[in-house]
Formats: C-alpha cells, structure tokens, sequence
C-alpha cells in the first residue's frame, strides 16, 4: 500500500503556515519539505501488528528530516501535556511510531553537544560541499547518507514506565534492533551474520561498529533513532569527521576505517526484519507538516544551530 500526499496543496499550505509567501526563504524551506515519490512514501509492505504504526518517510532536504524526527516527538509530548491527541489529524490515536528513512545526499551530522572543532573537519565539508547539520539527541558526530538506513522510534513512557530506567532503554531498543537485523539475515541465508550490542548502544557485527544510536527523553515522550550501514562509502568517515574525543573502550583507537563496517544485507531485507521486529503492521496515518517546518525554520535550517548548537532566541 503506497500512501501519497497532495505536493500542491501541502506546497501552499506551508507557505500560510510560515506567513511569507513572497520569501526566497520560506520558498527554500516548502522545496526542503515538498514530498516526492522518489523520496517519500509511507508503506505497510511487512505488516501485522500492535502499538506501533509505520512511517517509512524520507523528506529530499537533509535538514528537514531531522525536523521531522524533533516535530513527531514534541507533537506527541505537547498532546500528552494537554491529553488531546484527538486534535492530532495525523496520529489520532497517539500511536508510538517507528519511523524508516535515508538522508538524501552525504551529510555529517553532529550530536546536540558535540563541537564542530573537536568532532569535523569543517574546511574538507565546505571544499566537498557537504552539509554540516546537528540533531537534538545526544551523542557523537556522524556522517551518513545514502546506503545507511536510518529508523527513528518514538515511544510513550505511558506505555513502557520501565523504560525511564536508561540501562533498560538501552538494552529494550538495540535488542529490537538486532532482532530487527537477525530476522533479515535470516531472509538473506546469512544466518552465520551475529550482531552484539557493545558501548553505551552500539551495533557491532565482528567486532566493528555497524549500528550509531542516541535518545531525546521528554516527560511522557522519548526520541530514540540511529544508523545501519549497508552499502554506504565508509572510507569518507575518515575524510569529513576527526577522531572523537569520546570513544567506548572496544573502539581500542582505531581509526574509522578500521572500526566502522557495514552489514551484507541490502536496505530493503533490513527495513523488512525493522518492520518485522517492531511490529509495525499499520501506516501512520500522515505526518506533521506544520510542526516539521516550523522546526526547520527555527532550529535545523539555522547555520548558528548547525555550527554552535544554538537556537536564535539563545543567540546574543
């Protein structure tokens, strides 16, 4: 089942939402945001299954789908402050989410605390003209783009108190990932291909890292997303990202390119074992559009946001 947006009606309702219709830069914005076909889909290929709904959504502006995982998080929590999911038109019944995409083009993307001078190497981004972006979770600096699957969950603490115990967040979500991972091995007839958990909520496959992770709790909501590599040029980690200055002990200081390494399986297997692994047997029912542009505008989009970790009204 493949679920389409209107491009035109929501190209023009963007434009009211963000009050300048004239602007070159609301303009860059609603092209940021703008769903195709070749990018975005929400789709219940796998399906069959309880509290968690699907949205297999790739938005073509890199920016914009990190927006998209900050507006799917504080749309749920704002609801459970107020106890009116009903007023959500796209997830009415305040259904947890698990999420399926890829960034668009190659990007380095730093955690919500990381420092640009410590973590990238700032002039080898802006001579290959790739965008340096920052995410509302916590963690280390990444780079990713096409070839690396990436899956946001988000997940009521109504639904799982336990999960407020972070040792337990932890082991209940890369349990699902690498039970995720082994359900397309096994689809594969890689049933040899064993992954671990390692770190504070690494993926490791032989002793190399294949799985990134980090979390944004709120009061009743929680954002927890991260990366499974699988056909994506590992090599450039060296080219655009410095050595980290925090590094789990089975890293043992290698370098990148000896410690990152990506899965034989293809997207699509790994997408079905996530799909599987979780449950998600129905689509979401849409997504939010206004919220994700307004994040974009306010945060992601924001080069002090990007560089300093910043938002405008932060800035003196």
């Amino acid at each position: 089942m493949l679920q389409n947006f209107s491009k035109s009606n929501f190209f023009w309702r963007l434009l009211v939402t963000l009050g300048a219709a004239r602007s070159s830069r609301s303009l860059q914005i609603a092209q940021d945001l703008q769903m195709t076909d070749k990018y975005c889909s929400t789709d219940s290929r796998t399906v069959v299954g309880g509290g968690v709904k699907l949205l297999d959504m790739t938005l073509p502006s890199s920016a914009a789908n990190l927006a998209l995982d900050e507006a799917l998080l504080e749309e749920l929590e704002t609801a459970a402050v107020g106890g009116e999911f009903g007023e959500l038109a796209w997830n009415p019944a305040g259904s947890q989410i698990l999420r399926l995409w890829e960034m668009p083009q190659i990007a380095v993307v730093l955690g919500r605390g990381s420092r640009v001078d410590q973590e990238v190497d700032l002039p080898a981004c802006r001579r290959d003209k790739v965008p340096v972006l920052r995410r509302s979770t916590g963690g280390a600096t990444v780079l990713v783009g096409p070839g690396c699957l990436l899956y946001s969950v988000v997940l009521s603490y109504r639904q799982h108190p336990e999960l407020r115990r972070m040792e337990t967040l932890h082991r209940w979500v890369v349990g699902r990932l690498l039970e995720g991972i082994a359900i397309a091995a096994q689809s594969a007839a890689a049933d040899s291909l064993e992954c671990i958990a390692a770190g504070v909520c690494d993926g490791v496959w032989q002793g190399r890292k294949v799985s990134g992770n980090a979390l944004r709790c709120r009061r009743h909501w929680l954002l927890y997303h991260g990366t499974l590599l699988y056909d994506f040029p590992v090599d450039l980690m060296g080219r655009y990202l410095l050595q980290p200055p925090r590094q789990p002990a089975y890293r043992e200081g290698r370098s990148h390119d000896d410690f990152v390494t990506q899965l034989p399986l293809t997207g699509e297997r790994l997408r079905e074992g996530l799909t599987t692994a979780w449950q998600a047997r129905e689509p979401l029912e849409g997504w939010p559009q206004a919220a994700t542009a307004r994040w974009l505008t306010q945060r992601h989009a924001s080069p002090v946001w990007q560089l300093e970790g910043k938002t405008k009204r932060q800035v003196t």
